[in-house]
């Protein structure tokens, strides 16, 4: 069975969607957990509003960035030129591959960068004077835990 232009069109929209499925679900979850411990630490220490409003904006930034990335491959996949057939089962499953490979390693950074986030705005609730130290702290966990979906979208 040849592979014809239909298959490699549907391999590289099957490819976007995961890719930017996947990666959706981690950077919504996380930031959705961001924003639940901010509010818990917004209850706690009312006058620390303005520390916690920009850690879990800038949490909910990073965290976004694997989410970005799968959008980024999802449309390469879907304007990237699918309609020469050259290539044929090789070049449908590599389409497909590619945005299987940036949704799932989008998947452990939302979720982890949002974790990140909601522990730095929890400690922000219990200890306000020390927003400096714990935001620095944040900041290069969550970009340790984005590594992965930087290594995906190499791929």
């Amino acid at each position: 069975m040849a592979c014809t232009q239909e298959i490699i069109q549907v391999a590289a929209y099957l490819g976007a969607g995961i890719s930017v499925g996947l990666a959706s679900i981690s950077a919504g979850m996380g930031e959705g957990y961001t924003a639940g411990q901010s509010s818990y630490s917004l209850i706690r220490q009312p006058n620390a509003k303005e520390y916690l409003l920009r850690s879990m904006l800038v949490s909910q930034a990073v965290t976004e960035t694997g989410a970005i990335f799968a959008l980024v491959v999802g449309l390469l996949l879907i304007f990237g030129g699918f309609m020469n057939p050259a290539g044929g089962w090789y070049r449908a499953s590599s389409l497909l591959a590619a945005g299987l490979s940036m949704g799932l390693g989008s998947l452990g950074s939302g979720f982890g960068s949002g974790y990140t986030g909601g522990l730095a705005c929890r400690a922000i609730g219990r200890m306000p004077k020390s927003n400096n130290i714990i935001n620095a702290n944040m900041l290069i966990g969550q970009a340790l835990a984005q590594t992965t979906s930087i290594f995906a979208l190499l791929v």
